[in-house]
């Protein structure tokens, strides 16, 4: 086995150092470029990350503001669809409220309008009381229709109570005779007010007029042309002033 020397060894560290030289010599520009992209390339992976995780977060706060926003508009019109019902229900009590008022009004003071229009009224008329007392109602309400119905039934059944209507009243009892008996009881109040009483009234005036002419001619079957123009003309100024009639229809 040859001796190694000193000197023989300094040569070998000589060539290690060398070849280390050369091998790091060898590594290309790209080489060194393509490790240099790859840093970039992460730092830019990084800073995806960092802004993807920054507009995750925006966006989830615009969706929450969105649903505040949403969850407010919605409060709003929850209250005013609140409001708009606590409104009707407030006027639907006042509205039954009125009516039981005027039900009761009418129910209690029917008996004494019927004796004081005894002369005016059918005489069927006292009879529908008696029997509306035998019966048994639900309601005032239903009680004070149930007799409106029979009392304008009885009264325009009178031909010459229906004369007294104007020509656009007289379509509206035709168009209330065509109804069913519960829709007949819901329009009746209307009937009542608007048909019904204005015709007494006028009844009234006429059976008024009919009395003077009989007072101014002496005898009860005075029939002369001026009492007729009296009486017409006393008959003209009640349909104007309780039927709204314009002219002579």
């Amino acid at each position: 086995m040859p001796h190694i020397t000193d000197e023989d060894l300094a040569k070998l560290k000589d060539a290690e150092a060398e070849r280390d030289r050369l091998k790091a010599e060898k590594m290309t520009p790209k080489t060194k470029e393509k490790e240099e992209d790859d840093e970039d390339d992460n730092e830019d992976d990084d800073d995806k990350d960092k802004k993807g995780k920054k507009s995750s977060k925006g966006k989830k706060k615009d969706e929450e503001e969105d649903d505040e926003d949403e969850d407010e508009g919605e409060g709003k019109e929850g209250l005013r669809e609140k409001a708009r019902k606590e409104r009707e229900e407030n006027e639907r009590r006042g509205a039954e409220t009125k009516n039981v008022e005027k039900a009761l009004k009418f129910n209690f003071s029917i008996e004494e309008f019927v004796k004081t229009n005894t002369d005016l009224l059918p005489s069927e008329i006292p009879e529908i009381l008696k029997a509306a007392q035998r019966e048994t109602y639900d309601s005032e309400v239903e009680k004070a229709s149930a007799i409106k119905t029979g009392v304008v039934q009885s009264f325009f059944e009178v031909q010459a109570n229906l004369d007294l209507l104007t020509t656009n009243q007289k379509k509206a009892w035709e168009d209330y005779g065509k109804l069913t008996v519960s829709g007949k009881e819901k329009r009746v109040s209307e009937i009542y007010e608007n048909l019904f009483e204005p015709a007494l009234e006028t009844l009234r005036k006429v059976k008024k007029a009919e009395d003077v002419g009989k007072a101014r001619g002496g005898l009860a079957s005075s029939n002369s042309k001026a009492e007729d123009a009296y009486k017409n003309k006393l008959i003209a100024g009640a349909r104007k002033a309780h039927l709204g009639e314009k002219g002579d229809k």
